[in-house]
């Protein structure tokens, strides 16, 4: 049973699950302005072994999946989908953006905004529209792919290969074996 948190404990928490950092949870939840960054981390990391804080932080989690059931492969595959996107998926042969329901869903994935404006010349009873255009926006392929490695522990192999193993040897006080 989670005891009661106070106000600034519960902001860390939610905090925590929407930004997913420690720290940075941290200086939103409190007042840390004037903290050193080092101050900050060694906080943070305190608050957040604190088992009420914990059992929280997985209580909002497990909310939040309730509520939108949406599963660690889902999130997965679009991640996956967005690291692998083409923009010739979204445009015709003619070089025309593709209707949208054309498009097909790996490659919706990767829209984040389409913005439609309308183009003019001329002026008065002469105005005249010379078309519609259109902006789109897409996802950030090499963040997909940072997260898509780190999830699937890319970097792990990497910082273990990077890892330099020490053997310590105890010398006898007596000077003799």
């Amino acid at each position: 049973m989670i005891q009661c948190l106070t106000i600034k404990q519960e902001n860390y928490c939610q905090a925590y699950v929407r930004l997913g950092n420690k720290s940075v949870a941290y200086r939103e939840a409190y007042s840390a302005s004037k903290m050193k960054p080092e101050t900050v981390n060694r906080a943070a990391f305190e608050l957040h072994e604190n088992p009420n804080i914990t059992a929280r932080i997985k209580e909002i989690q497990h909310d939040l999946y309730k509520r939108n059931q949406m599963s660690i492969d889902e999130c997965i595959s679009i991640l996956s989908d967005i690291a692998r996107f083409d923009i010739v998926d979204i445009y015709d042969e003619s070089g025309n953006l593709k209707k949208i329901q054309e498009i097909p869903k790996s490659a919706r994935n990767s829209i984040e905004q389409i913005e439609s404006f309308e183009e003019f010349e001329g002026r008065g009873i002469e105005r005249k529209s010379t078309g519609i255009n259109r902006k789109i926006k897409t996802s950030d392929k090499q963040a997909a792919i940072d997260k898509l490695i780190r999830y699937m522990g890319g970097y792990n192999k990497d910082n273990e290969q990077k890892q330099t193993n020490i053997t310590l040897f105890e010398i006898p006080k007596n000077g003799r074996d």
